[in-house]
């Protein structure tokens, strides 16, 4: 077989198999079929370099779907300004490259498979599951790398694509979720594809049998106990729909704050205890936080409500992202910048940036640079936070693994909810996106424990609760660009 047609034949089909089942839940199994294809295909392979190049294809297909919400950023218009005729060129190549870099991951299964071909079969056991985590981690910490800017770091937190995430789809085994999140979870999927391997030769019958068995289980779930007479907070989340270019002129930015200004007093009047903008609201002024404080107590100091919003921020000549949360009660005021930027929408990574400029684009990157450019900030702890304030996650740091885990550690367990602030502003309806960050939640909800609580800009808010249930919360008002909704969250 020539070595074209081994490395882009039927590796893509694996990877479409192992893809599949992060946007269509419905196909888990399709994807564990796929791991188990993977690992036998690989293992085939005479060749140390096909079988590299074969690993290194088949994730990077995989990656390809898992990463398929950025085609959803055409038109790209959050920019303010259009990039041209060019944009589906520049949002292909930027969704193939950051594939490519996860696909980079192959590497680190390959040298598991290299391993596991020198050992017993019982030892793969240990190997493979081993080696296909670490080339998960690998694959992330490579688009960090090719991906690094000025808001960047070297870390794992991209986790698209880790299999763990596809058993979200499965009522009991999503329940693993407890011993160590999606980590776990992936410990688990490369075991199931290992054994189905193994046995598909000489026990089909069992394998069969266990396919049935796990799909009947996929639909039933652990019951979960009400807790009798139990206090609850009233939580109200203001969900935002307004046009990403309102932002770029005086005129749409007045008309923004009217909307913002409606539904903040709907909630208030909704006697609520918590009020949760989505993330980059801005509704108020964050720059001087002595003059927010006296103001907030002004004008909210009758209310016991907490408040919670974000808005970017000039912190010695950098730009942060910044949440603040205004305890109506106490009249306290505590702030949390956010620890986690995302490639492209906010920060320009450099190597992109050498791109654009080869194209022609240099007003693009300035106004880049001057305008939507982030970086990490010196404040991102939320240990002095006080027990009444929710734990804060922005709105990518969602898809860290660990990063509920995190803020649960800074506020030693002593967190009501946490508050997840989102916006999807750069996206038209990704629903790829939405598919794999509902399964990020309820695995790190599971994880901790914890109730975790959506409020979207471009996106409908949700919560999650510590069974890894969706709850969408009752809509009680709502206006041109906003839904006002309520959730009842129990005291922990």
């Amino acid at each position: 077989m020539a070595w074209y047609k081994t490395v882009f034949g039927i590796p893509t089909l694996i990877g479409l198999m192992i893809g599949s089942g992060f946007v269509i839940p419905a196909f888990w199994l399709v994807s564990i079929a796929g791991v188990a294809w993977c690992i036998d295909y690989c293992m085939q392979q005479s060749s140390w370099r096909v079988g590299l190049g074969v690993a290194v294809w088949i994730w990077t297909v995989k990656a390809l779907i898992t990463t398929s919400f950025f085609t959803s950023a055409y038109p790209i218009d959050w920019l303010g300004s259009s990039l041209g005729p060019l944009e589906p060129l520049i949002i292909f190549f930027y969704w193939s490259t950051v594939s490519l870099w996860l696909g980079i991951g192959g590497v680190g299964l390959y040298a598991g498979i290299y391993i596991a071909k020198r050992v017993s079969i019982w030892w793969s056991y240990v190997v493979l599951p081993v080696f296909w985590i670490l080339g998960e981690l690998l694959g992330a910490l490579s688009f960090s790398f090719f991906t690094y800017g000025p808001g960047g770091s070297l870390t794992t937190q991209f986790s698209f694509g880790y299999i763990g995430y596809v058993l979200a789809a499965h009522g009991w085994l999503i329940e693993l979720a407890h011993v160590y999140g999606v980590f776990g979870l992936s410990l688990v999927a490369i075991l199931l594809a290992v054994a189905a391997r193994q046995f598909w030769g000489n026990k089909r019958w069992l394998v069969i049998v266990a396919i049935v068995l796990l799909l009947i289980t996929s639909t039933l779930r652990f019951n979960t106990k009400d807790i009798p007479n139990t206090d609850f907070y009233r939580v109200a989340t203001i969900d935002t729909s307004s046009p990403t270019a309102d932002r770029f002129s005086e005129r749409g930015r007045v008309a923004l704050e009217q909307q913002l200004t409606m539904a903040f007093d709907a909630a208030l009047a909704a006697e609520v205890d918590y009020i949760i903008f989505p993330e980059d609201t801005r509704y108020f002024d964050q720059q001087d936080m002595d003059v927010l404080r006296a103001y907030m107590t002004f004008q909210y100091g009758v209310t016991d409500t907490i408040i919670i919003d974000s808005s970017r921020v000039q912190q010695s000549e950098q730009t942060v992202l910044q949440a603040i949360a205004y305890d109506g009660k106490s009249k306290d005021l505590y702030e949390s910048q956010k620890r986690y930027l995302v490639p492209q929408g906010e920060f320009l990574p450099y190597f992109y940036q050498g791109v654009l400029q080869l194209v022609g684009y240099d007003a693009a990157i300035d106004f880049l640079q001057e305008s939507l450019s982030y970086q990490v900030g010196d404040d991102t702890s939320q240990a002095d936070f006080s027990e009444r304030i929710p734990g804060i996650l922005f709105c990518f740091e969602s898809i860290d693994p660990l990063g509920v885990r995190t803020i649960m550690k800074e506020r030693n367990g002593n967190v009501p909810f946490v508050a997840h602030v989102v916006s999807h502003a750069w996206f038209h309806t990704p629903d790829g996106l939405w598919q794999q960050a509902e399964s990020m939640l309820r695995i790190q909800a599971i994880w901790n424990d914890i109730h975790i609580v959506s409020a979207g800009n471009h996106m409908p808010g949700y919560t999650v609760s510590p069974a890894g249930e969706v709850l969408h919360p009752t809509v009680v008002d709502q206006g041109e660009y906003w839904k006002l909704s309520v959730m009842e969250i129990p005291v922990r």
